[in-house]
């Protein structure tokens, strides 16, 4: 029996379809397997940031500011009076002159 020229049709286009799918599932395996490489790339990368953001916050400290020593209190210790009239008591640090 013939095909009508429908029924061709028909059986091309869901040949055609499925051709499609199966690129489509191929290149959806591409992209997620280009997705998997680029997140074993980028984690290295993320602790290194994260690694080095810690070592700044190490750098960074605390603040510092400059005062007079007022009183000598013991060998490690002194009252400092900073530049806007407040007074603290601090301990000395070993490359601190005592003379």
């Amino acid at each position: 029996m013939r095909q009508s020229c429908g029924e061709a049709s028909n059986g091309y286009t869901a040949h055609k379809v499925q051709a499609l799918a199966t690129e489509a599932g191929g290149n959806y395996l591409l992209m997620e397997e280009d997705f998997v490489t680029n997140q074993e790339w980028l984690k290295p990368q993320e602790e290194k940031a994260e690694e080095d953001r810690s070592k700044v916050d190490d750098i960074h400290g605390s603040p510092m500011s400059v005062g007079n020593v007022e009183e000598l209190i013991d060998e490690n210790h002194v009252i400092v009076s900073s530049s806007i009239g407040h007074e603290y008591y601090v301990g000395i640090v070993s490359f601190v002159d005592k003379d």
